[in-house]
């Protein structure tokens, strides 16, 4: 039965288990307004004159050559006299630098300069390179891979954002300083929800007390929730499902998924981590029910608040957590790597006079 625009949708809520990722997957994208990365076909290869080095050529498929030339060179003890040597073109040999990118040597007016190969094709395919901009090898992570359909201008936060992605960013166990595993912060997490003390899980793992107390605050190793233009993949879902102090809900509509809920347990607090509907149920009191459900969990004596975190631009988020009875605690500053938005964190307090459960107004989560 298709739902008017009138009609309240009664659900029912349970908790999220693997056979609902296709459907929550499905919300996800379509809250999103994204394309999947392809990798593009180069095409028919192109030859232009290198800017500044015109006895050069760089391709579209990211190769350097050197053209026909004459060399004249003078006579060491007659000046008179001058040499002139004819040179042949051919493709130059690129070699990695330090991390990778291919580097050719050119030469001009007697002085040899190294140029990297994914400058030369995108000053002369794409442009004259912008302040401060940096060359950004997207889809095909390979750095090798210099064809002018790889390669784009950007900056830092487009590279961060690229090897997100290719799941390459130095977090995690990836990162250079990283002293724990993903297993041992997950079986610290595991000790930090059964209550041991802080001073204890560091003396069994060998770390200083203040490590666990950042990862018991979120200031490292912290689950990643949605940002703005980026939804979930699968294993995002799976990931975060799979921390003990993670958990996820569903709300079911004859037979069929048409909203969810992740959030994390901490220690005093409850924080929302992604939260979507189907968009043929906007503003029917899906998303209503859902967080009510979730104020049920608040008490007095552990839990005492819901936290979330909005974009600025977000305005239906805001006026649905606003009318559910959140407030706005603090602005975060440049808060996410894709925009320079902010982002604004929203928090509901539990109220120990109230009586029964709290009705929320029938407004919904729209992105």
């Amino acid at each position: 039965m298709k739902l008017d625009n009138e009609t309240k949708c009664k659900v029912h809520i349970r908790w999220m288990d693997d056979a609902d990722l296709p459907e929550v997957l499905a919300i996800e994208a379509d809250s999103f307004e994204t394309e999947c990365p392809i990798f593009s076909d180069p095409g028919e290869e192109e030859w232009r004159p290198v800017m500044g080095f015109y006895d050069y050529e760089v391709s579209s498929h990211g190769r350097v050559r050197s053209m026909d030339r004459q060399r004249i060179t003078p006579h060491p003890r007659n000046a008179k006299v001058q040499h002139v040597r004819s040179l042949r073109g051919c493709l130059l040999t690129p070699t990695p630098d330090k991390n990778g990118y291919l580097e050719v040597t050119l030469r001009r007016n007697g002085t040899s300069v190294k140029r990297k190969v994914a400058h030369l094709v995108l000053e002369v395919f794409v442009g004259p390179r912008p302040g401060g901009a940096q060359a950004c090898h997207f889809p095909d992570k390979t750095v090798s891979s210099n064809c002018v359909s790889n390669l784009r201008w950007g900056n830092a936060k487009d590279n961060r954002r690229d090897q997100d992605i290719h799941k390459t960013s130095p977090v995690g166990e990836r990162h250079w300083n990283a002293r724990l595993s993903q297993e041992q912060v997950d079986k610290i997490r595991r000790r930090l929800l059964r209550g041991d003390r802080q001073v204890d899980i560091a003396a069994d793992m060998c770390v200083r007390p203040q490590v666990i107390n950042h990862i018991a605050k979120g200031r490292t190793w912290a689950v990643a929730y949605a940002r703005p233009g980026t939804p979930w993949r699968e294993e995002e879902f799976i990931r975060c499902l799979e921390q003990p102090s993670c958990k996820g809900m569903v709300a079911e509509h004859e037979d069929r998924v048409v909203g969810f809920m992740i959030y994390e347990l901490n220690k005093t607090q409850i924080q929302v981590l992604n939260f979507a509907t189907a968009a043929d149920c906007f503003r029917k009191g899906v998303g209503a029910q859902m967080l009510s459900k979730l104020i049920r969990k608040l008490s007095a004596k552990r839990r005492t608040e819901i936290t979330v975190k909005i974009c600025e631009t977000n305005l239906p988020a805001q006026l649905f957590f606003r009318d559910a009875g959140f407030r706005v605690v603090s602005i975060l500053r440049d808060e996410y790597d894709e925009t320079p938005e902010d982002a604004y964190l929203m928090r509901y307090r539990f109220r120990p006079k109230q009586t029964g459960h709290q009705t929320l107004p029938p407004k919904e989560l729209a992105r």
